[in-house]
């Protein structure tokens, strides 16, 4: 039988076996609120039971910007470990992973996102998009900055400047799809960006 004294499950630690029911154990378990608990052994493995009961009381309390990040959070670990959530091959194929703590204690992630620059107007942002939800690596910024940080987009070194393929074309006066296009069949960067667009568009 798998011993799991010691290990936590949710805000549950397990400190010993209490007893068996029908063949069942049952263990004593000290919740992150320091009360303690008896729990099933498959009510633990299985995540039906994570707290003492104090997380659902605790829900009753949450003000809206509680209930915003767990909504924020629950979205960020369904991209990353819910085969069914259709943004999963871009994150959970990727091996993007979260951050332990914050997936054991989602309120770690609550605290920390309200001590690092979290307003409701702003997004979370992965600063390398290689990398998982760990608070290094996490900031939080508007639409218009996520939007330049997706893999998709597209950068250019321009008279020794780095430039969203976005922004150079709005600069220039050129629309983003001929320029994209240009540059996609093998133009140099002053042909692509000077060049008088023909009627058809290149």
């Amino acid at each position: 039988m798998e011993n799991i004294i010691g290990k936590k499950f949710g805000r549950l630690t397990v400190l010993e076996l209490a007893y068996k029911k029908d063949y069942k154990p049952h263990y004593k378990c000290r919740c992150e609120c320091g009360n303690e608990t008896i729990v099933s052994k498959s009510n633990l493995q299985n995540g039906h039971t994570k707290s003492c009961g104090c997380l659902r009381k605790k829900s009753r309390k949450y003000d809206s910007t509680t209930i915003k990040l767990l909504y924020v959070f629950n979205s960020m670990r369904s991209r990353c470990y819910n085969p069914k959530n259709k943004a999963y091959k871009n994150y959970g194929l990727r091996n993007i992973k979260i951050f332990d703590e914050w997936l054991i204690r989602p309120l770690s992630f609550v605290e920390w996102a309200i001590n690092n620059g979290y307003k409701d107007n702003l997004t979370i942002d992965r600063i390398d998009n290689n990398k998982g939800y760990y608070p290094e690596n996490c900031r939080w910024v508007d639409m218009k900055t996520q939007c330049r940080n997706r893999r998709s987009n597209y950068y250019i070194t321009y008279k020794n400047e780095k430039y969203c393929l976005t922004d150079l074309a709005k600069k220039y006066n050129i629309g983003f799809s001929t320029l994209k296009h240009r540059l996609k069949i093998g133009w140099d960067i002053e042909k692509a960006l000077f060049k008088e667009v023909t009627p058809n568009g290149k």
